[in-house]
């Protein structure tokens, strides 16, 4: 659910290491325009954990070790 205020913005890849919770955050676009998150870490008891969001913002998807390894590959 988008907030009704919410605004739109350009994301471009950004990878986030948060120290204080071992995990890895990288926002990214795929090439068909799709954005997606990803949260990497040694500490989450089901996996990496994937999200992924529709042209509009709204999630569209999300999944279980999908995605990097810890070096965000």
């Amino acid at each position: 659910m988008l907030k009704p205020n919410a605004q739109t913005l350009k994301i471009k890849e950004q990878v986030v290491n948060d120290a204080v919770t071992d995990l890895m955050l990288i926002f990214r676009v795929t090439p068909s325009g799709e954005a997606r998150l990803h949260l990497i870490g040694t500490n989450l008891p089901f996996g990496n954990r994937d999200f992924q969001f529709d042209e509009n913002g709204e999630l569209a998807g999300t999944g279980t070790g999908l995605c990097c390894g810890r070096d965000g590959s």
